[in-house]
């Protein structure tokens, strides 16, 4: 079936044609002409009343009125990468998350920096700490749990728990991943610690016994 005039006279484009002259539709016209969108890592064609943009992208810089990613306007983006609003450190785009409410498409702060605030978020809306108060913690117990004193915390994670009142939220100090297990099945009752103390004792004594 042939297109009608007012259909867009490019193979495969079923757009209406604006641009009497040539029988194209914007995007085929701007794709001719080599107006490209401007917005980093996009090779569309820029879209009617779009500005530099691709349509899809001129939405998106209306929606978030960000202009971070387009070449020329800011140095701190590139095709490649951007500098991490964080550490203001410039990385290529694979260390950053992918975000596809922003106008670049990947996250303003580098997967690192997310990392790092994440932690410090949780630390102080779980236990009220800060990130300098739990270092100070874990030097003045040496590097170590503050049970057993293995310095591996271990667990899957391979971070030091932080062990606290759930009633009071008062913190008593990081535990490895055994230590804070083991007492929390014993229900962090010093008679029911003290309980399995003599247990173990008997239990070792009967086994020095059966070697004899």
């Amino acid at each position: 079936m042939m297109n009608s005039s007012k259909d867009c006279k490019a193979d495969g484009c079923s757009r209406r044609a604006v641009n009497l002259g040539t029988g194209l539709c914007v995007p085929c016209y701007q794709s001719r002409l080599g107006r490209f969108c401007t917005m980093t890592g996009c090779s569309s064609p820029q879209g009617a009343e779009a500005g530099t943009y691709c349509s899809m992208h001129s939405r998106r810089v209306a929606r978030t009125g960000g202009l971070g990613s387009v070449r020329g306007r800011d140095d701190k983006v590139t095709a490649l990468g951007r500098v991490c609003s964080g550490c203001d450190v410039y990385k290529p785009w694979g260390a950053y998350s992918r975000d596809s409410r922003s106008a670049t498409g990947h996250q303003a702060q580098c997967k690192e920096c997310r990392s790092v605030k994440g932690r410090a978020d949780h630390l102080m809306n779980t236990y009220g700490l800060t990130v300098a108060v739990w270092d100070a913690m874990l030097e003045s117990q040496g590097g170590r749990c503050a049970i057993c004193r293995t310095d591996t915390p271990g667990g899957t994670h391979k971070q030091w728990a932080v062990d606290h009142d759930r009633d009071t939220g008062v913190v008593g100090g990081l535990l490895c991943f055994s230590c804070n297990i083991g007492i929390g099945y014993l229900q962090h009752d010093p008679v029911i610690l003290q309980a399995s103390i003599v247990y173990i004792r008997k239990r070792n004594q009967l086994r020095l016994v059966e070697r004899l």
